[in-house]
């Protein structure tokens, strides 16, 4: 590249930096929560599937664990690390923009890529492994362009190991697969040289199976390989019956569709508006002007987008997935129609220019009026709406600070960034409410294993976190369940209210110790009392974390 592009690609890496700056200290999401807690686990023994509950796939625990080591075990490590690797990721993307725009159209492909890969909308400014999982996909994606042009037979291997990596950070990017899959069977079948495509398979399947076996040995070796085999690969099989159990007719399913489609409209698209508009033409364009360079995108794009509708949850960060090739996308269409007023009159080229100026520059400009000069917390809950999590650090923080590295702790919730925040392990194995509660498996045997190992053990501390998305308490499902009882007798038996926090959208509120509490809860009254009057008199919060304490702990003043 000219030192020219090098400046280019500088500025990008300045404007990225510049636009995450505002969220690089707000407080971790319960996904986020639970990536940090395992990898700091790890790092002290504690091994996922095993010891402690989950079916996250291992690669983004792994990732986290880069960043503490590069950095440390806090927020500012994890975001720190997240830009690191989007800085990387920019440099790749340029290069293949590059490739498909030229010099003039990957500039501009570059400024449309740091707005998705910070886009609110899509959450993009955290770091969820979809995040992550950009770069592989990229790195998939010019491996096949270069099997392509070269028939090599490493680059077909090292394709395969590429896919098993990210399926190892997001498990329905297992449609890469099917994509490379695709093309090389359009590609060879209409050359004749079956020969080859099936070279290329054995291949592609010799890079899969040492990818997977990395993560096998791994497991195998710390005794933990039965463990992770079910809740990686057999748990959410589990979970896809009952979610077709759930939708028996395809009615349902339509019904399901209508209401997740409302929510991606409100808000996914409004945030792209201007960009999915163009990227609408795009499409129009490639099919009407038959652009078959375009071909290999479009069928990516959708095969891409067909993995965010995996298992019919439509979350706004699934929708990272898609950055890369949106972005490429985006900026062909409007280098485009730039190159078909080439020759026209002077006053349409700039209004265009301007246009697209505006066009680009007007997320950027909305997004950091909204988010630059507001606190981490405020744009936790601008985010996320009233959930606890920005007040999970300093609750954490409050138990780190009561307890000793020996104590443990029992949160009734799927809040794992608490248990992080205060570096204490779990009694039990089950670091969220959702492997109790989610109607898969035996969910009552799980219940009463949590309840047995809480009465043998007694934590220090018990955290209440009293809301439904955290412990997927429906009342449907309630009925069914032993553990919310179970608890809430132990707790009234052994336990006093030693704090609380509650939230709404505006604002939050906080008490720890008893002192702070008996401010709140005026004199002696038992634990149904005290829980009755705070719900009583803060009715305009929502009713978010409770804290009890062990009344008689051993060795603690």
């Amino acid at each position: 590249m000219t030192k020219k592009e090098w400046l280019v690609l500088l500025l990008l890496a300045v404007a990225l930096v510049l636009v995450r700056a505002p969220f690089i200290n707000v407080p971790l999401e319960r996904d986020e929560g639970e990536y940090a807690c395992f990898a700091w686990q790890m790092t002290r023994g504690v091994m996922p599937y095993r010891d402690v509950i989950t079916y996250i796939s291992p690669g983004v625990f792994f990732l986290y664990q880069t960043a503490f080591l590069l950095f440390d075990h806090t927020i500012q490590g994890i975001r720190s690390f997240t830009l690191l690797y989007l800085l990387l990721t920019l440099g790749l993307f340029y290069y293949l923009a590059r490739k498909l725009l030229g010099k003039q159209g990957a500039w501009l492909a570059g400024v449309i890529f740091i707005f998705l890969s910070t886009d609110p909308g899509i959450l993009a400014n955290m770091s969820q492994r979809e995040i992550f999982a950009s770069l592989p996909l990229m790195i998939s994606f010019i491996l096949l362009q270069k099997d392509l042009s070269s028939q090599r037979w490493y680059f077909a291997a090292g394709n395969g190991l590429v896919i098993a990596l990210v399926f190892m950070i997001k498990p329905t990017t297992i449609v890469q697969l099917a994509f490379v899959l695709a093309v090389w069977a359009w590609y060879y079948i209409r050359t004749k040289e079956h020969r080859l495509f099936w070279q290329r398979i054995l291949w592609l399947a010799a890079g899969l199976a040492f990818g997977i076996s990395l993560f096998v040995f791994y497991f195998s070796a710390q005794q933990a390989l039965a463990d992770f085999l079910y809740w990686v690969f057999l748990f959410p099989r589990q979970q896809s019956q009952a979610i077709a159990a759930y939708y028996p007719t395809f009615n349902h399913v339509l019904i399901s569709f209508k209401h997740h489609f409302k929510y991606i409209l409100q808000n996914v698209f409004v945030s792209q508006l201007p960009l999915g508009i163009v990227l609408l033409a795009s499409l129009i364009i490639t099919f009407y002007k038959r652009q078959k360079a375009l071909a290999l995108y479009w069928l990516w794009f959708m095969l891409l987008l067909l993995s965010t509708a995996i298992g019919w949850h439509f979350r706004r960060q699934y929708f990272q997935l898609l950055i890369v090739p949106q972005a490429l996308l985006i900026a062909w269409g409007l280098q485009y129609f730039y190159r078909a007023l080439a020759g026209k009159e002077r006053l349409a080229v700039n209004s265009y220019r301007v246009l697209v100026f505006i066009m680009v520059l007007y997320p950027f400009v909305n997004m950091m009026k909204q988010y630059y000069f507001i606190t981490p917390n405020m744009i936790s809950r601008k985010l996320y709406g009233p959930q606890v999590f920005s007040i999970a650090r300093p609750i954490g923080e409050y138990i780190g600070s009561q307890t000793t590295p020996e104590d443990k702790i029992y949160i009734l919730g799927s809040e794992p960034e608490v248990y992080f925040y205060s570096q204490r392990f779990l009694v039990g194995k089950h670091i969220t409410a959702y492997t109790l509660t989610y109607d898969y498996g035996d969910p009552i045997a799980r219940q009463k294993e949590v309840v047995q190992a809480l009465k043998t053990e007694l934590p220090l501390y018990i955290i209440k976190i009293n809301q439904e998305s955290s412990l997927y308490d429906y009342p449907a499902v309630h009925k069914k369940n032993v553990i919310f009882n179970e608890v809430f007798d132990l707790v009234n038996d052994k336990y006093t209210l030693v704090g609380f926090g509650f939230i709404n959208y505006q604002k939050e509120l906080l008490a720890f110790g008893r002192q702070q509490v008996a401010a709140y809860v005026p004199g002696t009254k038992t634990l149904p009392e005290e829980l009755a009057y705070l719900y009583k008199s803060f009715g305009d919060y929502y009713p978010a974390v409770l804290i009890f304490r062990l009344k008689k702990p051993r060795g603690i003043s």
